[in-house]
């Protein structure tokens, strides 16, 4: 054994660092792994005991990855981490790059189920066989995957991430444990509820729209929450009799889980990661993208319902629990870890039957019994 796991993240998109990662890094630090994170543009905030290299941000966002290369290839040349894990796609296409020029241990990349979801007009069969082909050149150096979002059947990521070493659903962390509205009895009513929709610059004024149609149809207060705005969407879900998630992307995957967390029943555009996570009749309800009508008659719907409401809340917790808890996904990433890691000299870290990170011999019997739960 020649010492500590050394890890190195890397990221270009600050919420891939705090949502996806903030858990993974308190297990890894815990267990006395080395830590170094990469990032590019941004908040890159200082983390105790975690070195963090910082690259400026390129005026076109796509090409962040090319401000990282040299960083990582430095990075690996002065102590060629056991395992790099790319935090998003423009952070798992600059690890590649540098991969192939410096020698590292093992490559991990989170990525979103689609790695990029293709408008109707890209679906020619021609168009995806040419992507398949791009990106497994791209990303052949990639051993472990960590899908952010459910997964697709026939999708890009599945085809070109075969192999054991794939972990699917897992990448996607947000607390479960901040008090919820299912806290209270089911059906209660508090003096503080509100109707809260979600929106970000780009969907403000339709969002805004959606609100005040809220308020003519509602006697409860309605609340708009800027997305982009770290913490807001959270904190108003303490007091969210139901949310509308008023915009698209990752963005919105992350409120419909966050209202999940908070056993709030969300209205969600279809078409959108959002839309599987809500899973409609279940736990959530999808509406056509930007449909303001609908928007209002789902969110009222759970208004005037107490019994639909405190089924649908139920529901969206017991998923968030079993499914989004950060701490749960920061397990299972160190489980990949431990996987790719069989063999070597490095200490790999994992997580023990009471929830405890520990750090654990290479040839440890239990490291196959802790791979098998």
């Amino acid at each position: 054994m020649s010492g500590a796991l050394r890890v190195t993240l890397v990221h270009t998109d600050d919420r891939a660092l705090d949502r996806d990662a903030g858990a993974l890094i308190a297990s890894l630090c815990e267990a006395g792994a080395d830590v170094a994170v990469t990032a590019c543009g941004g908040r890159v905030e200082a983390v105790a005991g975690v070195r963090v290299d910082a690259a400026p941000s390129l005026p076109i966002a796509a090409a962040d990855a090319l401000a990282l290369v040299p960083l990582l290839v430095a990075r690996f040349a002065d102590a060629s981490p056991h395992i790099v894990h790319a935090l998003d796609l423009r952070a798992a296409a600059a690890v590649a790059a540098a991969a192939r020029v410096t020698p590292v241990g093992h490559v991990v990349a989170s990525v979103w189920s689609d790695l990029a979801p293709m408008r109707a007009p890209l679906r020619a069969p021609r168009v995806e066989r040419l992507a398949e082909t791009v990106a497994r050149h791209l990303f052949g150096r990639v051993d472990g995957w960590v899908l952010l979002g459910p997964r697709r059947e026939g999708g890009l990521v599945e085809r070109i991430c075969d192999g054991p070493r794939t972990v699917l659903d897992a990448g996607m962390g947000v607390a479960v444990d901040a008090p919820a509205a299912s806290d209270r009895p089911a059906g209660a009513s508090v003096a503080s509820e509100v109707l809260v929709v979600g929106s970000t610059r780009q969907t403000e004024s339709d969002a805004a729209r959606c609100a005040d149609a809220l308020r003519a149809a509602s006697p409860l207060p309605v609340v708009v929450v800027d997305l982009d705005t770290p913490g807001a969407w959270l904190e108003s879900m303490e007091s969210a009799r139901a949310a509308v998630v008023f915009t698209d992307g990752p963005t919105a995957a992350y409120a419909a889980m966050e209202a999940a967390a908070a056993a709030v029943p969300a209205v969600v555009w279809a078409a959108t990661w959002a839309a599987e996570l809500a899973r409609p009749g279940i736990s959530g309800a999808v509406i056509p993208r930007g449909d303001v009508a609908r928007a209002v008659a789902a969110a009222r719907a759970y208004d005037a319902d107490a019994t639909l409401r405190a089924s649908h809340s139920a529901a969206a917790r017991s998923y968030a629990v079993r499914v989004f808890d950060r701490e749960l996904a920061a397990a299972r990433v160190l489980r990949l870890y431990d996987e790719l890691l069989d063999g070597t000299s490095a200490e790999p870290a994992r997580v023990t039957p009471d929830g405890r990170v520990e750090a654990m011999p290479v040839g440890d019997r239990r490291r196959r019994d802790l791979l098998r739960r």
